[in-house]
């Protein structure tokens, strides 16, 4: 398995255009690289690329699934025999079964929003595909009693739209409250580090991480309205 680079020499016309730099002089060197790059007939492999090979080829003769780790970069090999289990336990403990015409019924649905909100040319129809796990080897007892996440890749596009309204309604309702409203860490950081003279009386410790300060700091004020 050889990796050549492949360089597509464009003419300098291409360059050209009407927001040209003032001092062009800086662009000159990289056209001259550009035009000097010449294709390698000759490529030999390393023992990186040796390895690469070696290893794609065992890992597609394997009989085995290789899982993803969920917070790492790990991957587990597990039988199909103890792989299918798992994927049950974690399916039936999340969702029940039900009529296999509901899925259709939920894409008449979203076709029908879609529609409605003229955005039908440009959501596709959730295709099917089957769930998967992960494993969280980070969790104590992982070897004995093995912990999984349950990916579902089948999730309509729609929740986009839903999110983009409840983002405006939110938005809105913090705008007429006056109500400090946190997205994200940064954001509690960035609004701790602006606080003038912060003290903090004898009695009063500050949580151990800024997610909750933001959910402590929410919750007094929603108690205050």
């Amino acid at each position: 398995m050889g990796l050549v680079l492949y360089t597509y020499c464009l003419p300098l016309d291409a360059f050209v255009n009407s927001r040209i730099p003032s001092d062009s002089l800086l662009i000159e060197p990289y056209k001259l690289r550009i035009q000097q790059t010449e294709f390698r007939t000759d490529h030999q492999s390393n023992n990186l690329q040796r390895k690469l090979a070696n290893d794609l080829k065992e890992i597609q003769q394997d009989k085995h699934i290789f899982v993803k780790a969920d917070k790492t970069t790990y991957h587990y090999k597990n039988k199909p025999k103890d792989y299918m289990p798992l994927v049950h336990k974690n399916v039936t403990k999340a969702y029940k079964k039900t009529n296999k015409n509901v899925p259709n019924v939920i894409t008449s649905v979203d076709k029908k929003v879609t529609e409605k909100l003229g955005l039908d040319d440009q959501i596709e129809v959730s295709a099917n595909r089957d769930s998967f796990i992960t494993m969280k080897d980070h969790k104590p007892d992982f070897l004995n009693n093995p912990a999984c996440r349950l990916i579902n890749p089948n999730k309509s596009d729609i929740g986009i739209i839903s999110k983009q309204i409840l983002d405006h309604i939110t938005k809105n309702m913090s705008y007429t409250t006056q109500v400090n409203q946190w997205k994200s860490t940064s954001n509690v950081i960035q609004w701790f580090k602006a606080i003038p003279e912060k003290t903090m009386q004898p009695n009063q410790s500050m949580p151990s991480s800024p997610s909750t300060c933001a959910t402590s700091i929410c919750q007094s004020q929603s108690s205050s309205l």
